[in-house]
């Protein structure tokens, strides 16, 4: 196709993207070698640095496609058009659907999926704005569960959700470390989110984990306890612990 008169710039990055995308669905960026590549495609080892200035620009043009068809999917279980169902009941439903929607497209995708996520080789925008439209999609359905919520610990929460579910996937589907049937997978995923999403949305702004911050200095440490008498004893000892 490439050493076609007819072909375009754009027919040309097509073409090396459908055949890169293919290479690494089949043995992950490992498998990514210029030389098949042209082979497959039928052009020239050069033509390749025409359309790309690296390999690594290319698997980057493979990280785009997926995470579109990630987000894509993301958008669709997150925001269901169902009017039946309770808000709260719709919410929780939807943040099922997204954890079950992301355990069938790592399992169906497994070295697409894994490509998201290889520091190796990834440029780090790629797999920033895959995780930011994934959090924004478990955010928009932890604000229906509990809207009082401050949006920086809603977020804090989401990134945890995504944290847990993403952990038990990656070991589930590790065959060699772990040994899982798809149906006890499955359920590992669906139970974290449904007791993480009932947990949520029963919290109050008390018993929620407070935000992290800093030690104390000392100085204010010794103040403390100089101001409070006996009392400032306990936060001492707390830090000191």
């Amino acid at each position: 196709m490439c050493a076609a008169k007819s072909v375009t710039a754009a027919d040309r990055k097509e073409a090396l993207i459908n055949a890169a995308e293919k290479s690494i669905a089949a043995g992950g960026l490992a498998a990514l070698r210029a030389r098949d590549l042209a082979a497959d495609v039928g052009c020239a080892v050069g033509a390749i640095y025409l359309a790309f200035p690296d390999l690594a620009a290319l698997a980057s043009a493979v990280r785009e496609r997926t995470i579109r068809r990630l987000e894509a999917g993301a958008v669709e279980a997150a925001f269901p058009k169902d009017e039946k169902r309770g808000r709260g009941r719709a919410a929780a439903a939807a943040l099922r659907e997204l954890a079950a929607l992301y355990l069938r497209f790592a399992r169906d995708n497994r070295n697409l999926w894994q490509a998201l996520f290889d520091h190796r080789a990834a440029r780090g925008v790629e797999e920033a704005r895959a995780l930011s439209s994934i959090f924004a999609a478990i955010e928009a359905q932890l604000r229906v569960l509990a809207p009082e919520a401050p949006d920086g610990r809603r977020r804090l929460y989401a990134h945890a959700l995504f944290a847990a579910v993403h952990g038990v996937i990656t070991l589930g589907l590790d065959e060699d470390r772990w040994a899982l049937s798809e149906e006890e997978l499955a359920w590992q995923v669906e139970a974290i989110v449904a007791a993480a999403a009932t947990g949520f949305a029963a919290q109050t702004k008390e018993d929620e984990p407070r935000h992290p911050r800093k030690s104390p200095k000392p100085a204010e440490i010794g103040g403390e306890r100089e101001g409070h008498g006996a009392t400032g004893a306990v936060p001492h000892a707390r830090h000191r612990r």
